[in-house]
């Protein structure tokens, strides 16, 4: 079934996929207008006894592509533009004929050219895939087209223009524009051929934008930004969306509300993309923290392209998020936790995930200048002889993985940072050395006038908060937490009060699933404990 027969894009640049015949190519040097001197592909053809060379190549995967100038596609039909052949025939590309008098950028067609062989490339080396459709179906693009943007995937259809109603831009044709265009028919055929009905909203321009900014990368590693098509500009700060920090970056939150559209809805792939690839911490627009790990420009792509080979009918944002998740776990549990955690990031809570959210309260009156510490985990001991893990500060096998919530608390949040576990070692690499373990927030179930101004845990990092219906002084944990790291749920802690009592005593909670010293709680669960008492006050549902 064809899904999407016609499609109009109208602030992006087309190209035009149809087939070319089989040639042999040549290795030429182009002054390309937006990225410098450039190798190329071209083709040398003998007219009227004299050798002349075209824009026509085939990349090393086998697939012919070819730039014309001049051809658009429109409502159903669409003109080939005339060849380019090199201007002074000497196979080095610093101007160019091409009968399009109308040109106000000749040299354009040598980024478009340039840039379809680098998307061609990215989709063989870094994807795997044969062209846009997996099966080495040939490009045609045409240069210096009258329209701005439109494809057709039924008959594989784009061009590329030079005109725009913009001063401050040059021709539409950098190379992520470029491969942002093949890019659409690379999803229309992904679509097809997986037999899916619906997808989420935000892949329409969304998966075209990651591309593209993926084959920068690739192809402009030392220049590549995560601003796309940034390089139309004259201006040095514009560019049509940025993935660091699109118009949109939270899956139903506010700014998803106001800013409709399937570009302003695109950043929220753009936003899961960047952090999957550079990492970052930061707390979203629903108010929840976030901490992702990195894991490169290509491998994210590589996920979210193998991801539709695990969806198929509707397909829910949900389903989405959970068929990259599976696809990055079955590449190494560092990708799945790092899809995992930036699909959080941008509001979407995957089925797939075994992340939860999970509070501590633990009760203890201090002074000023006192803080309040847990460490944790799994006992060493029961690990070893029970679970056959074998712990220690280099495999945290015992550790708990958490993700804070709370980073507006200004004195804790220092020590929250790089504090990526709740384990038994002390400060984490890269955590502060005045971080006895993992730090909670001061919290009240209440805030009396006498108290001056009032201070709250969704304003101030702490004070004020509904989860706490207890009373004062209740210290609070409120982290996501890998559940898959417990004892069928459960983990365990013990608090500190840094310059005070230090460490709790040992105690013996009467539901414990094993014997220690330590309390015990229940991952996605809240759990109110009492310094020193042996049973929690209650371990409940949110």
């Amino acid at each position: 079934m064809n899904l999407i027969s016609y499609l109009t894009c109208l602030s992006l640049p087309i190209i035009i996929l149809t087939p070319v015949s089989s040639a042999l190519a040549d290795t030429a040097y182009a002054e390309t207008l937006l990225s410098g001197t450039q190798t190329i592909q071209t083709q040398s053809v003998t007219i009227n006894g004299i050798t002349r060379y075209k824009l026509h190549g085939v990349t090393a995967g086998g697939v012919e592509f070819e730039t014309r100038s001049g051809g658009a596609f429109a409502y159903g039909h669409y003109a080939n533009g005339v060849e380019i052949f090199d201007g002074n025939n000497d196979n080095y590309w610093d101007e160019i004929i091409d009968n399009s008098s109308s040109s106000l950028f000749p040299t354009a067609a040598l980024d478009v050219h340039w840039a379809t062989e680098k998307t061609l490339n990215y989709f063989s080396d870094v994807l795997g895939v044969n062209s846009y459709d997996g099966m080495g179906g040939a490009v045609t693009a045409n240069a210096h087209s009258y329209r701005l943007g439109s494809w057709e995937y039924q008959n594989g259809i784009y061009s590329f223009s030079d005109r725009s109603t913009d001063s401050n831009q040059l021709p539409w044709v950098s190379v992520d524009l470029v491969a942002h265009e093949i890019a659409h028919s690379m999803l229309d055929s992904l679509l097809a051929n997986a037999h899916i009905t619906s997808v989420p909203s935000f892949l329409a321009e969304g998966f075209p934008d990651v591309i593209g900014i993926a084959v920068r990368h690739y192809a402009k590693p030392t220049t590549a930004t995560f601003e796309f098509a940034d390089e139309i500009y004259f201006s040095g700060d514009a560019s049509l969306r940025s993935l660091s920090n699109p118009k949109v970056d939270t899956y139903l939150s506010s700014d998803w509300y106001s800013h409709s559209g399937s570009y302003n809805r695109g950043g929220v792939l753009g936003k899961w993309y960047y952090l999957s690839a550079i990492g970052g911490s930061g707390i979203n627009a629903k108010g929840f923290a976030y901490h992702v790990e990195g894991l490169g420009t290509d491998l994210p792509v590589n996920i979210l392209y193998n991801a539709f080979e695990n969806i198929s009918g509707s397909v829910s944002v949900e389903d989405f998020a959970n068929a990259t998740i599976i696809s990055a776990f079955n590449i190494s549990e560092t990708a799945g936790n790092s899809i995992t955690n930036a699909w959080r990031a941008v509001g979407i809570e995957s089925q797939q995930s075994s992340w939860q959210r999970t509070v501590i309260f633990i009760y203890g009156e201090t002074v000023d200048g006192q803080d309040l510490f847990v460490r944790g985990g799994i006992d060493h001991a029961y690990a070893n002889s029970i679970l056959g893990r074998s712990c220690s500060n280099e495999n945290v096998e015992c550790a708990m993985p958490i993700q804070h919530n709370n980073l507006l608390n200004p004195t804790t949040s220092t020590w929250k940072y790089n504090d990526t576990y709740l384990d038994w070692y002390g400060p984490q690499q890269g955590q502060s050395s005045q971080a006895n373990g993992t730090p909670l927030d001061w919290t009240t179930d209440y805030w009396p006038l006498g108290w001056g101004q009032q201070r709250s845990v969704d304003i101030d990092g702490f004070g004020y908060t509904p989860l706490n219906t207890y009373g004062s002084h209740y210290w609070m944990l409120d982290v996501n937490m890998d559940c898959s790291a417990a004892v069928d749920g459960w983990f365990e802690l013990k608090s500190y009060v840094s310059n005070g009592d230090g460490w709790e005593p040992d105690i013996q909670q009467s539901d414990a699933p094993y014997s220690t010293g330590n309390h015990f709680a229940q991952c996605g669960k809240i759990n109110v404990f009492v310094r020193g008492q042996d049973d929690p006050l209650i371990i409940r549902s949110f």
